[in-house]
């Protein structure tokens, strides 16, 4: 493969980059006895899933913002929708799909989607993009998670991270905390940033659904080879003035008290509620290229009848990543929008090609 020039801004990047949505997931010796609080058994297979172009195409982009992992999407009361994303490349895509040298890396990426148009967030200062949220202390970043709107502020989780120099190369990265940040409506102005929880076993904020009076926070907490939901709650109309948490029986205010409600995850999943049942969407861990659902009659679970939805192509040298679902696009006829995340293990290939670091959207039907 040919080289390129590598811009300063990337040089470090280069190491983090083709792992960074895989934090916690280093392979590590599997315990005896650990319980995968998985369904087992039969699996079947729900509905028909397929690419869907016209949301491939609208994010198929040739300058701004031009590729990047996760990609959670939270709907806005006046009709437009705020897409997520972790580490972000921007700068010009050739008309080939390669990016030239120069393109800018940036450790979130945030689009406003108005109708058919996406604009960046992100603002450019002195030609160089900023990320939309940064920690006060320079050697750390946020990838951002789920959100969710009260009144006329936006709430994002923000989950913070800094380089680990003990960590094996590709890994050398370790998460110091959740933090979240509140934007004003309709204005998507920055107004604080506030800290969640700094603890180590649960990533709080990786999923997200309102119900009624409540917003329900879902957590993933990660053992050996295996990643588990855990929930929490607040209200509504008053954000985190009081959390309680799902200890398997009952609500607590004990944060240690938090029970794992669903195994065998990935590290970002979505969870929702449609028709009167609860779902929860996730691709299977450790990696693995299949995208499930389960339902449950309530938030807390449990959660059953697996059921595969799709089964991601994975082109030699990639892999893909951290399926989410996108309920708030889901048509009269049921159809569902979701993506999953797509990386490459030589990051330099994504200077040949733009479309191995984005997120593929697909649509799903029969999936309830």
């Amino acid at each position: 493969m040919r080289q390129r020039p590598v811009p300063a801004i990337l040089v470090l990047s280069c190491f983090l980059l083709p792992l960074s949505a895989c934090r916690k997931e280093q392979p590590e010796p599997v315990p005896l006895g650990l319980a995968s609080m998985d369904d087992g058994g039969t699996v079947r297979l729900a509905g028909t899933t397929r690419r869907f172009a016209p949301y491939n195409e609208l994010f198929t982009r040739y300058s701004g913002w031009t590729g990047g992992d996760q990609g959670y999407s939270i709907a806005l009361p006046d009709g437009r929708v705020l897409w997520l994303f972790g580490d972000s490349f921007f700068g010009p895509v050739n008309p080939d799909r390669s990016r030239p040298p120069g393109s800018q890396f940036v450790r979130n990426g945030y689009l406003v989607q108005d109708g058919n148009q996406l604009t960046e967030l992100n603002q450019q200062v002195n030609g160089q993009w900023l990320p939309v949220v940064s920690p006060g202390d320079p050697e750390q970043w946020y990838w951002p998670g789920d959100g969710f709107v009260s009144g006329n502020t936006l709430y994002i989780f923000q989950h913070r991270f800094m380089l680990d120099p003990g960590q094996p190369p590709g890994f050398n990265f370790a998460q110091t905390g959740v933090d979240v940040a509140s934007f004003s409506l309709p204005g998507l102005q920055l107004q604080s940033v506030q800290p969640f929880n700094d603890d180590p076993d649960v990533d709080w904020g990786t999923a997200v659904m309102e119900d009624g009076p409540y917003v329900y926070i879902y957590g993933t907490g990660s053992a050996p080879y295996n990643k588990f939901a855990h929930v929490s709650r607040t209200a509504l109309d008053a954000p985190f003035q009081q959390m309680q948490y799902w200890d398997g029986n009952a609500w607590t205010s004990d944060p240690q008290a938090t029970a794992r409600v669903q195994g065998g995850l990935s590290q970002a999943f979505s969870v929702f509620k449609h028709g009167g049942k609860y779902y929860l969407l996730s691709q299977e861990n450790l990696l693995g290229p299949d995208i499930f659902i389960r339902d449950a009659p309530a938030p807390t679970g449990p959660f059953s009848n697996k059921r595969k939805l799709y089964s991601t192509p994975q082109p030699p040298g990639t892999w893909t990543y951290n399926a989410l679902a996108h309920p708030h696009t889901i048509t009269p006829q049921g159809d569902l929008l979701l993506c999953y995340s797509i990386n490459v293990q030589d990051f330099f290939r994504l200077f040949d090609n733009a479309d191995l670091y984005r997120p593929i959207f697909l649509r799903a039907r029969g999936w309830e």
